[in-house]
């Protein structure tokens, strides 16, 4: 992937050159190269450096009027890609806010499962007690009639 990078970046390069030699038809093809790199890969970064080496290449060569249109169509794109930008940070933060809220949550009910368990066993353990309790009076009151029956 770097390589397509220093690709694009000495096709930019050498539209440059070709411009200080004013050789147009040659820095135009390198710059059209460089855009084809860019674009067959999804490079935003590198589609807006070459519109702006475009803008560059026509300055050089003294057409300000390509060079305003390069800018134009520069800026154009800034402008859509800072909004799809923003857009797609707009849906990952309410991506991580629902997922943030599905954990909270969990959480809560988990929270909740623990305490409904520590009850049930809090209660288990009482009515183990009382039943240990009654079986308890019922063997002293056994012992109780065992004793009154033998005096």
């Amino acid at each position: 992937m770097q390589h397509f990078y220093a690709q694009i970046a000495n096709h930019i390069g050498l539209a440059k050159v070709f411009a200080q030699q004013e050789k147009v038809r040659e820095g135009e093809l390198e710059l059209k190269a460089a855009l084809e790199i860019a674009n067959s890969l999804n490079l935003h970064s590198e589609i807006l450096k070459t519109y702006q080496a475009y803008s560059v290449f026509y300055q050089i060569l003294n057409d300000y009027k390509n060079a305003t249109q390069s800018l134009d169509v520069f800026f154009a794109l800034y402008d859509s890609l800072l909004s799809i930008q923003k857009f797609e940070i707009l849906k990952e933060t309410q991506n991580n806010f629902f997922v943030q809220q599905n954990l909270n949550k969990i959480q809560h009910e988990l929270e909740s499962t623990r305490l409904m368990r520590i009850h049930l066993i809090v209660i288990l353990a009482l009515l183990l007690g009382i039943i240990i309790l009654i079986i308890w009076r019922l063997r002293m009151q056994r012992n109780l009639n065992r004793q009154l029956k033998q005096v």
